[in-house]
């Protein structure tokens, strides 16, 4: 099985394609960059990944029609992604919203809804996970009592020692949580 792992935000959207023996097929990350605002997939050397997609919005504040704009090339960047990807199943942790401003919720819950309603049309379920749930994982995996950025990357190199050439920086983080997600789901037996 194909199984999409996602780490939905709006600015970083951090996906892995693993496989039931918990083989890393791609990764990569989808991301929004704020000037310009653009969209693109990020490109990681150490896997097999995707071309770029770009889309330019020259103001640096944007108007609800720009932001009408920025969310269908995101979709169609999402489209495209599940096209050459084709996953059979996904899953997400899906950041909880309270302690973000209205901006902040509102542009999470359009990312979310996008990536829905673009596996929904292709017919791929999608599991969700919140942070306790993945963090109870990493706690129990490692015998920890908290968890940290540092421990979930450990956590995943518990699983797939070959994750080592992933940087710790950047968008890449996006990618080690998504890795995460698909490996708790898929230990967890489902």
């Amino acid at each position: 099985m194909r199984l999409l792992a996602l780490d939905i935000a709006f600015r970083n959207t951090g996906y892995a394609i693993l496989n039931q023996n918990l083989e890393v097929l791609c990764v990569g990350c989808l991301t929004i960059e704020t000037h310009p605002r653009v969209i693109h997939i990020f490109k990681d050397p150490t896997f097999k990944s995707h071309q770029q997609d770009t889309l330019t919005i020259n103001k640096t504040q944007y108007s609800a029609t720009q932001l009408v704009e920025i969310l269908q090339a995101y979709s169609c960047v999402v489209q495209k992604l599940l096209s050459q990807v084709c996953p059979e199943l996904a899953v997400a942790e899906i950041t909880t919203l309270g302690g973000m401003s209205s901006k902040a919720v509102t542009l999470m819950t359009t990312a979310l809804t996008t990536w829905v309603l673009n596996l929904w049309v292709k017919n791929i379920e999608l599991v969700c996970y919140v942070p306790q749930q993945i963090n109870r994982f990493v706690k129990d995996v490692l015998n920890c009592a908290k968890v940290s950025k540092d421990l979930r990357r450990k956590c995943v190199k518990k699983f797939i020692p070959d994750v080592l050439s992933l940087d710790s920086k950047g968008k890449q983080e996006h990618v080690i949580d998504a890795i995460l997600v698909g490996i708790y789901h898929i230990k967890q037996g489902y």
